[in-house]
């Protein structure tokens, strides 16, 4: 391969991963939205359940691992050769786990802190996302946490992965095991506005309906008010060289007062994104306000100040000054946070005093992965990098290199757009020949789905003609793989659909696959309390019987969007 081969390798690399952490950028914006009505719904379903008594039996044919009253090594052990081999724990054994976790976790404060002396050292893991094998590769290398390092686990453990359920109960055993050598941070997804959200592939909770079967509801339930008893970061008091690192997900904001934050009761808050029944006005409010920063911000290297975060719709977007600041008056050497995937899978900003760290390698197409080690006796802190061998469900075939993977991914965000960008470009065809500017269509794109190189990738989207600067808009779908079953609906429905898989799923509380008739007023009633408006039981009534084409008593999801389809096509 010649040297321009690989500059040109490494140019399409880097524009693979903009694409793709522009596309995650936007399926979280999209889940903000209407995060707060989720919250409602939430609290209508899953804190019903959590009030109930969970009776889960084991079966008869059951041959997996069984655990004894006390939580041991070889058990936790023996998990992990289980779930290498792609065996899975049983939904009594998780809810244990779960259970035990949480009267852990109830005991820390919102910000937990812990000291380090001679010898100690600590490793702060990153984003995970469900990637199994790189939490292996790391626990290969440290031994079980806690065990002879102490362990900071910075959220984001769940979401997008294949292998979640192992993730998490991987960690949740560790900190049972070692509770005061192994805290968990909340990540900016243990939040169930986020990870009840169909736009992820798959989430929380969709993979743990499909882990747990009959008893996921009920798993997801606790996994729920688990996320709610997490603290929101951890401080490490390096002793020996006077040390102090601010752990969390996700960043700060310029009047970030800890000592309030300490105060708030943190398991009142299934989603931190819009809590539901909090008045806006109300002092707690305004706290909470910090933490959905802690949890959601980022780092800015070209600003001083703060921003609000138009990336992610939510948080801070924070500068040199303001992290000199932070660090200033709360006697801190540094922040340690995670929450944006990175080439290398770190990065360091303002001038050394903020890292980050993200540990799901092969998350955007060939990332690495990183941890951070901190030793009590040296004052620069190790990043340690790898590469999992084991890629993910989306990685490459061999004829297919990452910006092909990337550009696929950005054509079916696009195909949402379809109607409007097909009429957009239509109104600048004066000729009637599907051929307009590139400049026009670039801005059109860029519109629709922003924030994406197009200029760079044009080419590789629709037929380009550079001599005239023009480009052939209709040949931009034509190799768009559709849903045939979807094909028929308008975009304006279609662009919703994960939204409305989200809320079926959310009113299915008992994971049936059917919305009963009482699981629908409920819905009705939460969403109206939302909206502020009220229906009669026999509007509500009137509209069940609408959607329920087949007169069974129940909805099904076909029937389910096939009422929105109708709706929103008037």
């Amino acid at each position: 391969m010649s040297f321009h081969d690989d500059l040109k390798e490494e140019e399409d690399e880097k524009v693979a991963f903009t694409i793709l952490n522009e596309l995650e950028f936007l399926e979280e914006r999209e889940s903000i939205k209407l995060s707060e009505l989720f919250d409602n719904l939430f609290a209508t379903f899953l804190e019903e359940n959590q009030a109930k008594e969970i009776n889960i039996e084991i079966e008869p044919n059951y041959n997996g691992l069984k655990f004894g009253e006390e939580f041991e090594e070889g058990d936790f052990k023996q998990m992990l050769r289980d779930f290498r081999s792609g065996r899975s724990i049983h939904a009594k054994y998780a809810v244990k786990i779960i259970d035990e976790a949480i009267k852990l976790l109830k005991k820390l404060p919102n910000i937990c802190e812990f000291s380090m002396n001679d010898n100690d050292e600590c490793i702060v893991v990153g984003d995970l996302h469900g990637h199994f094998e790189d939490l292996l590769s790391i626990l290969n290398r440290f031994n079980i946490p806690g065990k002879y390092y102490y362990f900071v686990f910075n959220g984001d453990w769940v979401d997008r992965g294949e292998k979640q359920i192992e993730v998490i109960l991987t960690l949740f055993y560790s900190f049972i095991l070692f509770p005061n050598r192994v805290f968990l941070n909340r990540g900016n997804h243990e939040d169930r506005a986020q990870n009840s959200h169909n736009n992820y592939k798959p989430c929380l909770k969709i993979a743990t309906l499909k882990y747990f079967g009959k008893y996921g509801t009920a798993v997801y339930s606790k996994l729920d008010e688990l996320f709610k008893n997490l603290p929101f970061a951890t401080i490490i008091n390096n002793k020996v060289i006077k040390h102090r690192y601010f752990v969390v997900h996700g960043g700060i904001n310029d009047t970030l007062d800890l000592k309030k934050i300490q105060k708030l009761d943190r398991t009142k808050y299934g989603s931190i994104c819009r809590p539901a029944n909090l008045k806006k006005d109300s002092l707690e409010f305004q706290y909470l306000k910090d933490v959905v920063d802690l949890l959601w911000s980022d780092p800015q290297t070209n600003s001083q100040g703060v921003d609000f975060n138009n990336v992610r719709n939510i948080g801070k977007l924070f500068g040199a000054d303001v992290t000199k600041k932070f660090l200033e008056e709360n006697n801190f050497t540094l922040i340690i946070r995670s929450h944006e995937c990175k080439p290398k899978g770190h990065d360091i900003h303002h001038d050394g005093k903020v890292i980050t760290v993200f540990s799901a390698s092969n998350y955007n197409l060939g990332n690495s992965g990183s941890i951070v080690k901190i030793s009590t006796k040296k004052v620069k802190i190790d990043l340690l990098t790898y590469n999992s061998k084991n890629l993910t469900k989306d990685s490459k075939s061999p004829k297919e290199d990452n910006l092909t993977l990337a550009i696929k991914k950005l054509r079916s965000h696009l195909y949402l757009f379809k109607d409007k960008i097909l009429s957009e470009c239509s109104k600048l065809d004066m000729n009637n020949r599907g051929i307009i500017k590139t400049e026009d269509f670039l801005f059109i794109l860029s519109n629709n789905v922003p924030n994406i190189p197009y200029s760079s990738i044009k080419d590789r989207l629709c037929e380009c003609d550079d001599s005239t600067n023009t480009v052939r808009f209709n040949t931009l779908f034509s190799h768009v793989q559709t849903n045939s079953k979807y094909e028929s609906i308008p975009n304006s429905i279609t662009n919703n659909f994960n939204l409305l898989v989200t809320v079926f799923n959310l009113i299915d509380s008992d994971n049936n696959g059917y919305i009963s008739q009482d699981e629908f007023k409920k819905a009705c009633n939460s969403i109206f309390n939302y909206l502020g408006t009220s229906f009669s039981e026999n509007e509500i009534l009137e509209f069940i019987n609408f959607m329920d084409k087949n007169k069974d008593g129940k909805i099904d999801l076909k029937e389910f969007n096939e009422a929105f389809t109708i709706a929103c096509s008037k």
